[in-house]
């Protein structure tokens, strides 16, 4: 049986992390902290002068006062997106959609709630619940190299599907942001992998509509995006895991593997808060959830200025602190790798076979 101690070697120290941003430093220069990051010209009018829906709302408003109301149906929501859907595709976004080489669709999966309050499930009717995803697909790639495989990337927790825009055309060379929901706000982590099925189930629909063939696919994915990847794996592919709530009466995806990138399975010591906050965050979270709270992890992944200076100005990103019930859940799931081999719970059993065969144990 893997042990604690085995476990927390795969999370670097704090000495390791520190080491490893004066090596950037001393490999990459000083000029990118030195500066704020040039945003260039063309560009400003998404950078600059698109607005971030997040930061018009009051707290008072959006975190006690509407969820109060509309809980006790005295106030309905007129955008479940909060503003996020209306938002200008970013500049590295367009650039893939402006290629006329390159077949782009977005898609919707509309969910509906359950009688039994457990998963909430595609239904092909309009409602004002939603995963929002985006298809980039270079066929004449395709075409050339062969391959025939599709890669389903999972975001991060205050990115964006589009972010990856950045990296997608060497993937698309070789062949979260507008769904509903309060921005960063997750009252169970869960929905993350049924979202992956959903929306897996939903592009297999369109492509068998098209007389497309069903393709394998690669399910990749990092930090909160790296943990959906992990957790959709035995969800939905793991014979193991019997007894978890899942989306039934979906075509099923060939799935061909997992990757997951820095996937958010424990928490660093220097990010999580004090324990007087956690219990202030447990005493207020029945009422007051999306109530932000904790820095966590802001600006602390990276020792380039320039990419956080660029995170900070997109209006598509979360660049609040973390949400008391979105920080609560993460803390529950991120210290079952440590404590799975005393839980009976299925998914922590499968994900820590996982872990040991990993380490060769």
């Amino acid at each position: 049986m893997i042990t604690t101690s085995e476990v927390a070697k795969l999370i670097p120290s704090g000495a390791e992390q520190q080491a490893a941003r004066e090596a950037f430093v001393q490999k990459y220069g000083t000029s990118a902290s030195a500066s704020a990051w040039p945003i260039p010209e063309d560009q400003e009018w998404y950078w600059k002068q698109t607005p971030r829906p997040v930061d018009l709302l009051p707290i008072w408003k959006f975190v006690f006062v509407n969820p109060l109301l509309e809980s006790v149906g005295l106030r309905t929501n007129d955008d479940p997106t909060y503003g996020r859907y209306s938002l200008p595709f970013s500049p590295s976004e367009k650039l893939i959609r402006d290629d006329k080489k390159i077949t782009c669709w977005d898609g919707r999966v509309f969910l509906k709630d359950r009688g039994d309050g457990l998963v909430a499930e595609p239904v092909e009717d309009k409602t004002s619940q939603w995963v929002w995803y985006q298809v980039w697909w270079d066929e004449e790639a395709s075409k050339r190299t062969g391959v025939e495989l599709d890669l389903l990337y999972c975001h991060g927790i205050c990115e964006y599907g589009g972010t990856f825009s950045r990296n997608a055309r060497k993937f698309l060379d070789a062949g979260h942001g507008r769904s509903t929901g309060f921005h960063a706000y997750l009252t169970n982590l869960d929905c993350l992998a049924h979202a992956v099925h959903a929306v897996l189930a939903d592009i297999i629909k369109r492509d068998s509509a098209a007389g497309r063939a069903q393709r394998p696919v690669i399910v990749a994915g990092q930090s909160m995006g790296g943990f959906t990847t992990v957790l959709y794996g035995p969800l939905y592919h793991s014979p193991a895991v019997k007894s978890r709530p899942v989306i039934r009466g979906l075509p099923q995806p060939k799935l061909l593997g997992l990757i997951p990138l820095c996937p958010m399975l424990a928490i660093a010591p220097d990010s999580r808060p004090a324990y007087v906050v956690e219990l202030f965050a447990r005493a207020v979270s029945r009422f007051a959830g999306r109530m932000p709270l904790a820095n966590a992890n802001k600006g602390k992944n990276t020792p380039d200025s320039w990419f956080e200076d660029q995170f900070r100005c997109d209006p598509q990103s979360y660049t609040g602190n973390l949400r008391i019930s979105t920080g609560l859940k993460i803390l529950k799931v991120s210290i079952f790798p440590l404590k799975a081999s005393s839980s009976l719970h299925p998914t922590k059993k499968t994900l820590m076979r996982k872990i040991k065969r990993s380490l060769g144990t």
